[in-house]
């Protein structure tokens, strides 16, 4: 099964006259003054503990002296913390497709490591597709398991975590009520979803020349991940509930239907597991 760059495309219907530029994000997104909340000074709007402050700062780094951190320094019990949730893994097979799952599904074995063997593969710099790799879920889990063992709150005291506050109900009742949403019409737009949303293309009628003509001034046009996609591809696309590219060949995949993309690896299929880790509890403080 070839590596997918999932799209980050979608078709949006909206106003002939709609005036967003291309290439920026639709000012609508963005939350009104007025009904912004008030930052959390005590934890510099984090929501964390000075303890989970500190112990998050310093995982990768960034901010301590050796630029190592303790990413590289983990425990054993870090690391058995981190494989009780099914941290580390390694896909072992790919069934066959079925009706229900026409991509197939993706097997996997899920692994016990040492923590000298995951602090080695941080070391060297293993790849991202490396099973021992640490990720940022990984710089949550540990610090909340060590803000445990050390008997320290995790969340912020004076926010209770928000990392934030609010004038009064109403404003919290304003602020949580907030819903923003284009303005829709009969007209087609093609917008980038890498953001929280706005178009790379102009304003076409949406009918079938409306679409060939979006399709034409994307092939033209567009210089992202799908420029290498045809007139054909874009049409497709418009059609489709998500698509994805061939990592290297830029080749155009759009799932069968039932198919859902694995967000984690960027390829196509639901996960089955082969040895499953212990599952997530409230319990578990995170």
């Amino acid at each position: 099964m070839p590596a997918l760059m999932m799209g980050n495309r979608e078709l949006r219907n909206v106003p002939a006259d709609f005036d967003t530029p291309i290439g920026e994000t639709w000012a609508g997104w963005f939350r009104p003054a007025e009904l912004r909340e008030i930052p959390c000074g005590a934890c510099a709007a984090s929501g964390w503990s000075p303890t989970a402050r500190w112990l998050q700062s310093t995982f990768w780094g960034h901010n301590v002296g050796d630029g190592h951190g303790w990413r590289d320094r983990l425990t054993q019990q870090d690391v058995d913390h981190l494989a009780d949730r099914g941290a580390f893994r390694v896909r072992c097979g790919w069934s066959l497709p079925t009706a229900r799952n026409p991509q197939g599904r993706a097997h996997w074995l899920y692994l016990r490591p040492t923590a000298d063997e995951v602090n080695e593969a941080t070391r060297s710099r293993a790849g991202w597709d490396h099973p021992l790799r640490l990720d940022s879920s990984a710089e949550y889990r540990l610090t909340v398991f060590r803000c445990g063992l050390l008997g320290a709150s995790v969340t912020c005291g004076v926010c209770d975590g928000e990392g934030c506050s609010w004038r009064d109900a109403e404003h919290k009742a304003a602020w949580e009520a907030w819903d923003p949403q284009p303005p829709t019409g009969d007209h087609i737009q093609l917008w980038q979803t890498v953001s929280e949303g706005g178009p790379v293309s102009p304003v076409f009628p949406d009918d079938a020349a409306g679409r060939r003509d979006l399709a034409r001034w994307m092939v033209a046009n567009d210089t992202s991940i799908h420029r290498n996609l045809t007139e054909e591809d874009w049409l497709r696309v418009m059609g489709a509930e998500f698509f994805a590219t061939e990592v290297g060949s830029g080749e155009l995949v759009i799932p069968g239907a039932g198919a859902k993309p694995n967000a984690e690896n960027l390829e196509l299929g639901t996960e089955s597991q082969v040895a499953a880790p212990r599952q997530e509890g409230k319990t578990d403080g995170e």
